[in-house]
């Protein structure tokens, strides 16, 4: 979940040309049919007309890509571009929060994060398989704005990356963590669609979160409680990520 009443989390530029990516492991086969992300604007410049690029990859471990040693997102395994109409969006939180660039430092501040909820069709949804680790990638195109994607106290695995899709960088935090033995990840939640009276499970970039299938499509899962070993419930807002 997003890095907030920590007093330490930020939001990291993902504007073109800039893409963040963090990893994710597969706890259930089938669809990935909503994507929600937090995310903050530089001085509070929001675009309203932001288009975003999502998309999955899969994973190269660290150690196997001698010029990049460190794990990153391997070949792409689906994409989609997102215009407004095809996205949600509405006010998350209020804090005062840095702002980072990976080339630059702290370049400002923010003060409200949004969440952006994006809802794919099934027949053109990504199909994870079961055990795997995969990358979400995100990239916003903006006209003039500055985006960035909210930190997460979460951590799976290995470092959330930024880059051009043509080097990746690890990332840290430049004032916690100067000498870059603290892992930054991004806030992110990830939905499936079960089987006919199975559970649903949701992956949120480091925790996995068990919830039964007890609404219609189109609405909200009713009841839920955390499937890792640090367990934690989750309130029906900070879960539910839906729009009404």
């Amino acid at each position: 979940m997003p890095d907030v009443l920590h007093g330490d989390g930020m939001n990291v530029v993902a504007t073109d040309p800039y893409i963040l990516a963090d990893d994710f492991l597969c706890t259930m086969t089938g669809p990935i049919t909503a994507v929600h992300i937090w995310g903050s604007w530089l001085d509070d410049q929001r675009d309203p007309s932001v288009q975003f690029k999502l998309s999955f990859h899969s994973d190269v471990p660290a150690g196997v890509d001698v010029d990049t040693p460190w794990s990153h997102p391997g070949p792409e395994l689906w994409s989609m571009f997102f215009n407004p109409a095809q996205y949600q969006v509405r006010s998350w939180f209020f804090e005062n929060q840095r702002f980072y660039d990976p080339f630059f430092g702290v370049v400002g501040s923010d003060t409200r994060i949004w969440q952006y909820n994006f809802f794919i069709p099934e027949v053109l949804a990504f199909h994870q398989q079961f055990g795997n680790i995969y990358w979400l990638d995100v990239q916003a195109f903006s006209d003039g704005d500055l985006f960035g994607w909210t930190t997460s106290y979460d951590h799976f695995n290995d470092n959330a990356v930024f880059g051009d899709g043509s080097f990746w960088e690890p990332m840290h935090d430049p004032d916690y963590d100067p000498d870059g033995t603290k892992p930054l990840d991004m806030a992110f939640v990830l939905e499936t669609v079960p089987e006919p009276g199975s559970s649903l499970l949701a992956c949120l970039g480091g925790r996995t979160v068990l919830a039964a299938k007890t609404a219609t499509p189109g609405q909200a899962p009713l009841s839920k409680g955390a499937c890792t070993k640090n367990k934690r419930s989750l309130s029906r807002s900070s879960f539910v990520p839906r729009l009404w």
